[in-house]
């Protein structure tokens, strides 16, 4: 599975972009590592599954699982808009966005 191996991939990017420096990596894995939190506690906060049905409880076991599933897809819509947050944020503290 692709979600599986997103993180490992992140911090080895991580280790060897930031040797030259630069916030790409660190917003990168910034935005992985609160995409994982948050999905991973909303699935503590609520953790039943329903499916045109009696809700179900997800075993602990199972959580970690789902959670690493949907946080991996969703990390693929969440990192490239927390870079381009960050990115303009730089911009504008750097004086470069002007009005026309």
């Amino acid at each position: 599975m692709m979600v599986w191996l997103l993180p490992p991939v992140m911090l080895v990017l991580v280790v060897v972009v930031a040797r030259r420096g630069g916030w790409v990596p660190w917003t990168m894995l910034a935005g992985i590592a609160l995409t994982y939190a948050a999905v991973l506690a909303g699935i503590w906060m609520n953790p039943y599954f329903e499916d045109n049905g009696p809700p179900e409880y997800i075993a602990w076991r199972e959580r970690w699982a789902l959670a690493a599933e949907i946080a991996g897809w969703l990390s693929l819509m969440t990192v490239p808009v927390m870079l381009m947050f960050v990115a303009s944020v730089r911009e504008v503290l750097a004086g470069r966005w002007r009005d026309g």
